[in-house]
């Protein structure tokens, strides 16, 4: 079953996350077979307090295909980027 991969994330250092953003979408795409679903700067909240800046919603096979795209080495090495350069909160939701 797909697994929605759902990201609110706030880039505070736009120069310094241009290489996070250049290589965690290829590897998700080309090695864990995600699909962009939304990218999406001017999300609106229906309801309560959230005022998320963009948001990002990847499809991704399953849960152990985003646990192994979170897990892998090639992740671990470009992680440090975003969190340095990024305020982010993300889930994963099944499908259906």
């Amino acid at each position: 079953m797909s697994v929605f991969l759902i990201v609110d994330i706030e880039v505070t250092n736009p120069e310094g996350f241009q290489e996070y953003a250049n290589t965690a979408p290829v590897l998700m795409m080309k090695e864990y077979g995600a699909k962009l679903i939304s990218h999406d700067s001017q999300a609106v909240t229906y309801e309560g307090d959230w005022n998320p800046k963009t948001m990002i919603v990847w499809e991704f096979p399953d849960h152990e295909t985003v646990q192994r795209f979170h897990n892998s080495k090639e992740y671990k090495e470009i992680v440090g980027i975003r969190r340095a350069n990024a305020i982010t909160r993300s889930v994963a939701v099944s499908a259906g």
